[in-house]
């Protein structure tokens, strides 16, 4: 029982070990793509979101300018 070819549970465990390396070599390639779509989705949501920030300055910018120029009445003299 010294040869581990006769050894079931050695071959055993060197098919579970085989497997498992296996197995953690997808995850880890896997995980690869994930931090890549992750990193193209949050980089996507940023610029979104500062297209919404500018967008909704300019639109309180243009109702304060708007409230402004009604009170004024600049046209009026």
């Amino acid at each position: 029982m010294n040869n581990p070819e006769e050894n079931p549970t050695a071959i055993q465990r060197g098919e579970n070990l085989d497997a498992l390396n296996n197995r953690a070599d997808d995850l880890y390639s896997t995980s690869y793509h994930f931090r890549g779509a992750a990193r193209r989705v949050d980089r996507n949501m940023k610029w979104k979101n500062i297209k919404l920030t500018v967008f909704i300055a300019f639109v309180v910018i243009a109702v304060i300018a708007f409230i402004v120029l009604m009170a004024l009445h600049p046209w009026k003299k």
